[in-house]
């Protein structure tokens, strides 16, 4: 199946990170559920990608990150998680947004 452009709205946007260089964004302290994309299955959202964070009708970054679906026993779902190949530049470009409304688009990268 072709990957599809999908994304989440923040109303309150978070920021976690994992000991592994993965980074958690979330809504209001709660990580992004994979329920929050019901029409879509785990392989068909996860991969290259390119992130688009908008916030006040602005684009605020703009990166390729890669999506990797977290599951944790501590969460009753899978969530989402980034990788980035510039770890300290996405994890710096997010964390000014943390307690913001932001927009995260996820545009899939072409196969090559």
């Amino acid at each position: 199946m072709t990957k599809q452009t999908f994304g989440f709205t923040c109303g309150k946007f978070s920021v976690a990170l994992s000991g592994n260089d993965l980074i958690l964004p979330g809504s209001k302290n709660q990580p992004l559920r994979k329920s929050l994309l019901p029409y879509a299955a785990l392989n068909d959202t996860a991969g290259l990608y390119t992130l688009e964070v908008k916030s006040g009708g602005s684009i605020v970054a703009y990166m390729p990150v890669n999506v990797i679906w977290v599951t944790h026993e501590l969460q009753p779902e899978p969530f989402l998680g980034l990788k980035a190949d510039d770890f300290q530049e996405l994890r710096s470009a997010l964390a000014v947004y943390e307690g913001k409304s932001v927009e995260l688009v996820f545009t899939p990268q072409p196969s090559t």
